[in-house]
């Protein structure tokens, strides 16, 4: 099979886990640190673990505009083209430092302006106006752009971690704690319509969720996280296997498992096709 332009690039650091089916998640790993065979290095498990949580910070979109621009210099630094929105980022940031908020915001409501522009780069202006003070209108505000849907799990003394999230105008994106993940476009269309589903079964639990600055990790029991990311925020509600069903999330549950088991049989077929960078 020829490789294919621009695709998805496929983390491997460890060993794979399993996928999800039925109604509810199988957070049962098949593999990982707990699974380990003996003589494995634990460093290659805490490199994995980095590598995730490197990658999960991203995938929330809520960073400055510092760490934006940052970004893109390394992209430049490697000689790698960045896109048309990355000279707005950058006059919006110096005139940010120079004190010019109102300059500042203009350059940030450039680059919503632009044409196409994705999901994620939009949440990323709207992260850096709230910091320059300008919120969202209320219609806007409401917006769901993106879904992160989030397996935590344990076995004996380890903890495993799985992230899935879903974009309006983006691919879906996966990692889990194992350094095991897929990021990029193009992906199937039945992963795209997956992360698609997902999306939509998630906007209206948009009024029920609440404000979120800090997303880290729970380092307690069997829970699952989901998240709405929008214009104003990051909504989170954190809940357990049980509480799901109880609190009407068995439906947004499913959907993220749904797509997480399509995202784990995409990196299958293409690492069995070599359509891999």
């Amino acid at each position: 099979m020829k490789p294919v332009h621009r695709v998805a690039i496929i983390l491997a650091l460890a060993l794979p886990f399993a996928g999800c089916k039925g109604a509810g998640p199988d957070v049962t790993p098949r593999g990982g640190a707990a699974a380990l065979p003996p003589g494995h290095r634990a460093g290659e498990a805490e490199r994995a673990l980095g590598v995730y949580l490197a990658l999960r910070n991203l995938v929330y979109e809520d960073s400055p505009i510092e760490q934006q621009v940052a970004s893109l210099q390394e992209i430049e630094a490697d000689r790698k083209q960045t896109g048309p929105d990355a000279p707005f980022w950058k006059a919006a940031y110096r005139l940010q430092q120079a004190g010019d908020h109102a300059g500042a915001r203009a350059q940030l409501h450039a680059i919503l302006a632009l044409p196409d522009t994705g999901s994620r780069t939009t949440l990323r202006a709207w992260r850096a106006l709230r910091d320059l003070g300008e919120q969202p209108a209320p219609q806007v505000a409401q917006q769901v752009l993106g879904v992160v849907f989030e397996i935590i799990t344990e076995k004996g003394q380890d903890h495993f971690f799985f992230t899935a999230a879903a974009f309006a105008k983006d691919s879906p994106r996966y990692f889990a704690s194992n350094g095991e993940g897929i990021i990029g476009e193009p992906l199937s269309e039945e992963v795209e319509s997956l992360g698609k589903n997902l999306l939509a079964v998630a906007t209206p639990f948009v009024s029920r969720f609440k404000p979120e600055r800090d997303h880290k990790l729970p380092q307690r029991g069997e829970l699952l996280r989901f998240a709405l990311l929008t214009p104003a925020g990051v909504l989170a509600a954190e809940r357990s296997l049980d509480e799901v069903e109880q609190d009407g999330l068995g439906p947004f549950a499913l959907a993220g498992d749904r797509l997480i088991a399509g995202l784990l049989a995409e990196i299958d077929r293409r690492r069995a096709g070599r359509d891999v960078l």
